[in-house]
């Protein structure tokens, strides 16, 4: 048995009217049309002259097929966590729809602040991506790796980090080159974890240029 076809309210009819009022103006928009046809599926707002929406689709907007308007649906789905970013077309919004849902807004800010006023590119959401997601810290344990309280101040070095690969020993080697190695891995590691207690550092700083008879 077909679907029946089903009165709208008046409010029902306003929309429909708005939504396709929308469709035919931008048909070459690709936000707009999507977010139209969205609306227009989602409330069924076609069942007044139509039983399905691909049937509404198909004598109503014959130049919408229905792979089309899957693809305006999609491109619109796939960006809507993306807030104040102008989304110019349907490649960036594909190459947007890549991205985590919960670092889509931060890769879209980032490329839109490289682009410096001209409209985005699928290239440039590429590589916004894959920048902001190197950039975020790996998944570590909450506690700090280095625990500077455990220093005790009668040695050259730090304690062991526990939870990363092992840096350079500099006691075993007793070379500069083995705490300046050690210095750069623990400067980049404190940038990794953002680490407010940089005592590390200079005392690292400093056994360096004693070991240098810097002072």
């Amino acid at each position: 048995m077909g679907t029946e076809l089903s009165p709208l309210s008046n409010v029902e009819a306003s929309d429909l009217a708005r939504c396709e009022k929308t469709i035919e103006k931008g048909i070459g928009t690709f936000q707009a049309t999507g977010h139209a046809l969205i609306e227009v599926r989602d409330k069924k707002l076609f069942r007044r002259d139509y039983a399905t929406f691909p049937e509404y689709l198909a004598q109503r907007w014959p130049l919408i097929s229905g792979g089309r308007a899957r693809q305006l649906i999609a491109s619109v789905k796939n960006t809507e966590s993306v807030t104040n970013v102008t989304i110019p077309n349907e490649a960036v919004a594909r190459e947007l729809g890549k991205v985590p849902k919960d670092r889509q807004q931060a890769v879209a800010d980032w490329a839109t602040e490289k682009a410096d006023g001209k409209p985005l590119t699928a290239a440039a959401i590429k590589q916004a991506t894959v920048e902001v997601l190197e950039a975020e810290p790996e998944d570590e344990p909450e506690d700090s790796p280095i625990d500077a309280d455990a220093y005790d101040g009668d040695t050259d070095v730090p304690p062991p980090v526990e939870h990363v690969n092992r840096p350079p020993n500099p006691v075993a080697d007793n070379s500069t080159s083995a705490l300046t190695e050690l210095l750069a891995f623990l400067r980049t590691l404190a940038k990794r974890h953002g680490l407010s207690d940089i005592g590390v550092i200079s005392l690292l700083d400093n056994a360096i240029a004693a070991k240098r008879g810097d002072t």
